[in-house]
């Protein structure tokens, strides 16, 4: 029944949210062995600027989806249209972080080099770290907490790991974004493998896409100004 569906899976929520503080709060506990302080804060301000441009990238589409998956439209429709607004947003986005680097030696001298030199990893953690939000998104909105979990699951672990794992052989602040960048990649390549038939293609019109950015942006904005 609905009552039984919507405890379970609000015991999975809850599950999965400890198992994954309790594994990244591992990590730091770990990393403080190999890393230096200021390698740390390194890492926590150049996640700001991943974070940020991911928030640019994903255009407000985790509400949007949720929202619409309740209509009278059909889930797949939602889906592919709002994979085509990311797409085309992650483009914009892309090319506006390549475009502010050179900011970045005023704006955030301390962590500039580290992300100048190693632009494209963190052009691939952008694009990856949005689309998980968006595949977490689309998982929550038809109450797959399971799989919600695998996705996550797979991404934490393998981060942790690898980050662990970078640390340990000495690549310092930018061996965690190494990490973090493989957990989502290959989380967003079995999505992609996983649920390519849901994706559409004749499905993307006018009067799907309009709605989904008339609804996102503005949410986006508020997002990312937060």
């Amino acid at each position: 029944c609905m009552i039984e569906r919507l405890f379970k899976n609000t015991l999975y929520y809850i599950g999965i949210s400890l198992f994954n503080q309790a594994v990244v709060f591992f990590l730091w506990i770990m990393l403080a062995w190999w890393l230096a302080p200021e390698e740390i804060g390194a890492y926590t301000l150049a996640f700001f600027v991943v974070e940020f441009f991911a928030g640019l990238g994903i255009l407000g589409l985790q509400p949007a989806i949720t929202r619409f998956y309740h209509t009278t439209k059909k889930t797949h429709e939602v889906f592919t249209n709002a994979l085509v607004i990311f797409a085309l947003a992650n483009i914009l986005t892309l090319l506006a972080f390549f475009l502010t680097l050179p900011l970045l030696t005023t704006a955030l001298p301390s962590v500039a080099p580290l992300i100048q030199n190693n632009a494209l990893l963190f052009a691939l953690l952008i694009l990856t770290t949005s689309f998980i939000e968006l595949v977490l998104a689309h998982y929550s909105a038809l109450k797959r907490a399971l799989t919600y979990g695998i996705v996550q699951g797979i991404k934490i672990i393998l981060f942790v790991l690898l980050a662990l794992y970078f640390a340990w052989k000495g690549f310092g602040a930018i061996g965690i974004f190494y990490g973090l960048t493989i957990g989502t990649t290959v989380a967003s390549i079995i999505f992609l493998i996983r649920e390519r038939e849901f994706i559409k293609p004749s499905t993307i019109t006018r009067t799907h896409l309009s709605p989904l950015l008339s609804y996102g942006v503005p949410l986006m904005l508020y997002s990312v100004f937060g």
